[in-house]
């Protein structure tokens, strides 16, 4: 009867049938037959499963009936679950998706703004107007670092009114938020001012930028997975600012725990700015 309903529909999808000297056999040693009937539909690991989970039941009941524990017979021993938890146990105390969010969000405009100012210098390249700045008496230094200012300011203002919507600012710790958003904004103006000065048009401004920025975006991904970030991830530039955002404004970490996702960006952000300036700089000279 067991047998027909186990994959009939309305039914059940596993059927064990156990012997009637299946007790009495457990007392004294004799192997018993226990039968399993499994759905087709239902996965491979489960129907072991349930036959692991048979002889674990037969273990478990012999040692009862000897006077002992059922740990003192199974033949594998298992850590206590405290410690065996890699990386940060969060049980109980688990981060808000919200609070996971927020360093996507900061990404998304810091790419946005990336973007534009690429957008801009291209444009400003294409049609003259920096070669027509360059015939007054300012310098090529002047140029670079009213793109530089004006790009870190515009990035900076906007990630910190998403910091403060999203209640970052009012949870954790300001200071941090501040140098790491500072540092996030420096670091999307530099990739702006670099790709804007590489591309020879628009549609090249814009392939640059997108083939520069979307590794960005990574490790604002993996922080909505819990565990920690493989060695890729935190290798990507953007990796010291997000885990920076993330530990100020959800974990409680303060300048001492992120000191070296902070050192992480700073060294990134004067490469990249380095670059960045290089090659405007390059750009402008040629005009």
């Amino acid at each position: 009867m067991l047998r027909e309903s186990v994959g009939a529909r309305g039914a059940v999808g596993i059927g064990i049938v156990v012997p009637p000297q299946f007790v009495a056999g457990v007392v004294v040693g004799t192997p018993s037959t226990v039968r399993v009937y499994v759905d087709a539909q239902v996965p491979t690991e489960i129907a072991q499963a349930m036959a692991a989970m048979i002889r674990e039941l037969a273990y478990g009941a012999r040692a009862v009936m000897g006077g002992r524990t059922p740990q003192e017979v199974f033949p594998v021993r298992f850590l206590d679950p405290e410690t065996a938890v890699l990386g940060v146990d969060r049980a109980g105390d688990q981060i808000p998706f919200r609070a996971r969010m927020r360093p996507l969000l900061a990404v998304m405009v810091l790419l946005m703004e990336s973007l534009a100012l690429a957008a801009l210098i291209a444009v400003e390249i294409h049609t003259g107007t920096i070669t027509a700045l360059l015939v007054t008496p300012a310098r090529v230094s002047d140029v670079l670092g009213a793109k530089a200012i004006t790009g870190t300011l515009l990035a900076l203002g906007q990630v910190l009114l998403v910091l403060a919507l999203t209640g970052a600012l009012a949870d954790g710790n300001v200071g941090v938020l501040l140098v790491a958003t500072l540092l996030g904004a420096l670091m999307a103006t530099a990739v702006g001012m670099l790709t804007g000065a590489s591309g020879r048009d628009f549609m090249g401004t814009l392939f640059y930028g997108i083939a520069f920025l979307i590794p960005f975006i990574i490790p604002a991904w993996a922080v909505l997975i819990p565990g920690s970030g493989s060695w890729v991830v935190q290798v990507i530039p953007s990796w010291g600012v997000i885990r920076a955002i993330v530990g100020a404004s959800a974990e409680g970490a303060g300048w001492k725990e992120l000191a070296a996702p902070l050192a992480y960006a700073t060294g990134w952000c004067a490469l990249l700015f380095a670059a960045g300036w290089w090659q405007l700089r390059r750009k402008g000279a040629a005009l």
